[in-house]
């Protein structure tokens, strides 16, 4: 092989230099020692607990300078409430009259689909719950009236009891169709 070649298969070996660590020690990294006697004074900054550079001191202007404005004001004076430089009309309020425009067609449009909605849930609502009611009184009912006829009317015979209920439910329910039918023929053929 050629000498190129054997040492592109020779594993590299590197070895790992280290930097020799410089260890510095200060008053505030070991705590065994004292503190430090004296203190070092910032030079650009600022804290409550030393007064303020007297560089950044200054006394406020106590007259403002007329060579900037040219002694006349470029700056026209602050309108007081009371002393408006234009007339106010009735139609100069716009903003009232648009925030007036805006709470109008939201309200409008409340009335017509948030009131209708919050309606019909609620009859949904209190509709099932009387409807779920309703049920539960008629099972109650059903086991209460069941209970009594087997024990003082028909006494150990369950078969009797169930036959004579179901028969009183069959005559409920038929009464009921018969009157709900009756009422759909009035109704379509127009006569009351």
């Amino acid at each position: 092989m050629p000498a190129k070649a054997e040492a592109a298969q020779a594993p590299a070996v590197t070895r790992s230099r280290r930097r020799p660590a410089t260890v510095t020690t200060s008053a505030t990294m070991t705590p065994k020692k004292s503190p430090a006697t004296t203190g070092v004074n910032p030079v650009i900054s600022y804290s409550p607990r030393i007064t303020a550079p007297v560089a950044a001191v200054t006394a406020p202007a106590t007259r403002a300078r007329s060579r900037r404005t040219g002694g006349k004001g470029s700056v026209p004076p602050v309108a007081q409430p009371g002393n408006s430089p234009r007339p106010t009309t009735a139609g100069s309020d716009w903003t009232v009259q648009a925030a007036d425009t805006i709470e109008r067609v939201v309200v409008g449009v409340r009335d017509k689909t948030t009131v209708p909605l919050t309606t019909v849930a609620r009859a949904v609502v209190y509709g099932l719950l009387a409807a779920i009611m309703a049920m539960l009184i008629g099972v109650f009912f059903a086991i209460v009236t069941i209970r009594i006829i087997t024990v003082y009317a028909f006494p150990g015979r369950v078969w009797a009891s169930y036959l004579s209920v179901g028969g009183i439910f069959v005559v409920l329910g038929a009464l009921l169709l018969r009157k709900a039918s009756s009422g759909k023929r009035s109704k379509g053929t127009g006569k009351a």
